[in-house]
C-alpha cells in the first residue's frame, strides 16, 4: 500500500470518528507531486519529475473555523523533517499553543526516498509553496501566522524565503527563528576554507561549486543570489527585504557563527522593526541552541505580517512583486533590481490604504508596475518618482475596480502618460522615465456614478443579499451569450472557492446560489470572466 493511500485512509477515519470523539491529533506523512522544472540554480539531478514528502501534526481540537497558526521546521544537512519533530522541544510548545507544525522530508536527494537537502535555493522555496498549499486545502491555517524556524543549513530558510516571497496576495511570514548565524553562503564558505578546510563546505560545494579566486569583486552569483544576507554588497543585497520581518538569531557560546547574527543587527541598526539575539551557554550548533519557551513566546509577541507597508526597501533577482513594487529586470545575471518607496496611509472604514507613494530609487529595472490599492470613494493619488539609476525606466501604475466613469492622470512635461484599462483596471502607462528625472502626477476619478462598474455595458454581475451569512444568489445579465467561470476569492488574493462553470447560450440570466459554507466574516471577491470579458463583484460575509 502506498505511503499516500495509507494517510488518506487514516484521514477519512479520523473525521468518520470526529462526532463521536471531537478532534484528535491527526499526524499527516504524505506527498506532493512536483513537475519537472528547471530553475537557473538546479543542478541536473534535481530536474525530474518526483514526489516531495512532507509531515504535519494537526492539533487535538483544530479548528478550521478558527485557523491556528502554522510553525515549520527547517531541517540541517542530511537531516529530514525528524530533525524537527525530535529534535526541538520548539515543535512541542508550538503543539501546546494549538498550532499546526509541519516540516518537509528534506533526505538527501542520492538517498532512498529522494527530497532536498539545501534550504537556500529557489527550488526549495517552490517545494514548501506547493506543501503549503497541500496542507492548506486539507487543513486551513492563518495565513498570517506562518513561522519559519531553522537549524544549522536550515537556521537562515525564513529569512531567504521572505526574500523571495513578498507578494501580499501569497504566503508571508510573521516571524522566523535561526538556530546558527549561517546567513551567508559566501561568508560561510570562505570561513570553511580558512579554518575548515572544505571539510564542512559540503552543502555550498555540491549546491555552487567553489568560489571564485577574487572572492568580493567576483563572487559566483549563485552563493549571492541564495544567501539570506550578503554583508559587503550594500547596494544590492536583498537583506534590506528583511526590515519587517521579525527574527530570532538563537547562538550558542561557542558556535561561531553568531557573528554573522550580530553582524546583521549592527548593519541595520535601529532600521529593523523587531530582533533579538539569544545566546546558549555551552553549545555549539544547531536546534540546542534555540530555547523553546524564549525563542517561541518572543515571536508570538513580536508576529504579525505587513502587507503594505508604508516605507518599502526592496530588492530581488528576477522579476516578481515585492509589496506593492513589481519589477522587470533589466539584467539579472549579476545583481538585483532596488527600489525605494515611501507612502502615506488612511484609515477608511475600518481598513487601512497606502496613498502619495513617493518612488525615490530605482536600479536594475527595465519597468516597474506600482499596484495601486485604494479604498472606492476615494478620489486622488499623487504619485512622485525619482529615476537615480543610469538607464530610462518604465513605470505603469494599476488602479483595480476604481467605481467612475471617467478617469485622469496629469504628469509634469516632459513625459506624457497615457491610460487604458485592462483586466478590470486603469494602468497608467508612464514611458521611459529618464535618468535623475524626478515628477509628480495626480490620479483623479471624474464623474462618480452611485453603483458604477467598469464592466462591460452588456454585463451586469449582482448578488442579493449582500453582505449575506449562509448564502447569497449571484445573477448575471448579459445581451450576449458566453460562459461565466468564476471564483471566490479572500482579500488575499488566494482562492476559497471553486465555482463550476455557468453557460449562457443567448442572452438573459445566469442564477446560482452561493453558500458561504465555512467562510469566515470579511470581504470576498467573485471574479473571472465571461466569454472574453472580466467581471468582479465584491462580497460580504458576516456570521
Amino acid at each position: 500500500m502506498r505511503l499516500t493511500q495509507f494517510a488518506s485512509i487514516i484521514f477519512f477515519a479520523l473525521i468518520a470518528l470526529t462526532p463521536l470523539i471531537g478532534f484528535a491529533q491527526v499526524v499527516i506523512i504524505d506527498s506532493v507531486y512536483i513537475e519537472n522544472f528547471n530553475l537557473p540554480d538546479t543542478t541536473n539531478y534535481f530536474n525530474d519529475r518526483h514526489y516531495e514528502y512532507y509531515k504535519a501534526i494537526i492539533p487535538e481540537g483544530y479548528n478550521e473555523l478558527n485557523p491556528p497558526a502554522l510553525a515549520i521546521g527547517c531541517h540541517g544537512l542530511g537531516a529530514n523533517y525528524d530533525d524537527f519533530f525530535g529534535g526541538t522541544a520548539c515543535r512541542d510548545t508550538a503543539t501546546a499553543w494549538g498550532w499546526i507544525t509541519l516540516a518537509i522530508n528534506g533526505e538527501p536527494p542520492r538517498s532512498s526516498g529522494g527530497g532536498y537537502t539545501h534550504w537556500f535555493s529557489n527550488r526549495v522555496q517552490f517545494v514548501m509553496d506547493r506543501v503549503m498549499d497541500a496542507l492548506m486545502q486539507r487543513y486551513p491555517f492563518d495565513p498570517d501566522s506562518i513561522f519559519m524556524l531553522g537549524s544549522s543549513m536550515g537556521a537562515a530558510a525564513g529569512m531567504q524565503y521572505h526574500n523571495c516571497h513578498l507578494d501580499p496576495k501569497g504566503y508571508m511570514l510573521a516571524g522566523t527563528g535561526s538556530a546558527s548565524g549561517i546567513l551567508d553562503f559566501a561568508r560561510r564558505a570562505r570561513e570553511q576554507i580558512l579554518y575548515e578546510h572544505y571539510t564542512m563546505n559540503v552543502s555550498m560545494h555540491v549546491e555552487f561549486g567553489p568560489l571564485d579566486t577574487i572572492p568580493e569583486a567576483c563572487t559566483n552569483y549563485r552563493y549571492k543570489n541564495n544567501s539570506a544576507v550578503v554583508f559587503w554588497d550594500t547596494t544590492n543585497s536583498r537583506h534590506y527585504n528583511l526590515a519587517w520581518l521579525p527574527i530570532v538569531f538563537a547562538a550558542g557560546e561557542q558556535e561561531r557563527h553568531d557573528t554573522a547574527a550580530m553582524d546583521l543587527i549592527a548593519m541595520y541598526g535601529n532600521f529593523m522593526r523587531a530582533e533579538t539575539l539569544l545566546k546558549a551557554p555551552g553549545t555549539t550548533h544547531g536546534w540546542p541552541n534555540m530555547n523553546p519557551d524564549t525563542t517561541m513566546h518572543w515571536l508570538r509577541n513580536h508576529a504579525g505580517v505587513f502587507r503594505h507597508p508604508t516605507f518599502q526597501n526592496v530588492a530581488c533577482d528576477s522579476a516578481r512583486r515585492c509589496y506593492d513594487i513589481e519589477f522587470k529586470m533589466l539584467r539579472n545575471d549579476t545583481c538585483v533590481a532596488r527600489a525605494f518607496m515611501y507612502s502615506d496611509s488612511i484609515l477608511f472604514e475600518d481598513d487601512w490604504y497606502l496613498t502619495n507613494p513617493r518612488l525615490t530609487l530605482l536600479r536594475n529595472a527595465s519597468e516597474v508596475i506600482l499596484h495601486r490599492e485604494l479604498p472606492q470613494n476615494y478620489f486622488s493619488d499623487t504619485v512622485s518618482v525619482t529615476n537615480l539609476d543610469t538607464v530610462p525606466v518604465n513605470v505603469r501604475i494599476r488602479y483595480p475596480n476604481p467605481p467612475i466613469a471617467g478617469y485622469d492622470f496629469a504628469m509634469r512635461p516632459p513625459l506624457q502618460s497615457m491610460i487604458e484599462f485592462r483586466d478590470n483596471a486603469v494602468v497608467v502607462y508612464l514611458p521611459e522615465i529618464p535618468p535623475n528625472y524626478s515628477g509628480t502626477g495626480v490620479f483623479r476619478y471624474v464623474g462618480v456614478k452611485e453603483g458604477y462598474s467598469l464592466m462591460p455595458a452588456n454585463i451586469q454581475l449582482t448578488a442579493y443579499p449582500n453582505p449575506f451569512n449562509s448564502a447569497t444568489m449571484v445573477r448575471l445579465a448579459a445581451n450576449n451569450g458566453g460562459s461565466l467561470n468564476v471564483n471566490l476569492y479572500d482579500i488575499t488574493g488566494r482562492r476559497v472557492k471553486s465555482i463550476p462553470r455557468k453557460y449562457l447560450h443567448t442572452s438573459g440570466m445566469i442564477t446560482f446560489s452561493l453558500p458561504a459554507g465555512n467562510l469566515s466574516s470579511g470581504t470576498y471577491y467573485l471574479a473571472g470572466t465571461f466569454g472574453s470579458k472580466p467581471v468582479n463583484y465584491r462580497l460580504t460575509v458576516l456570521k
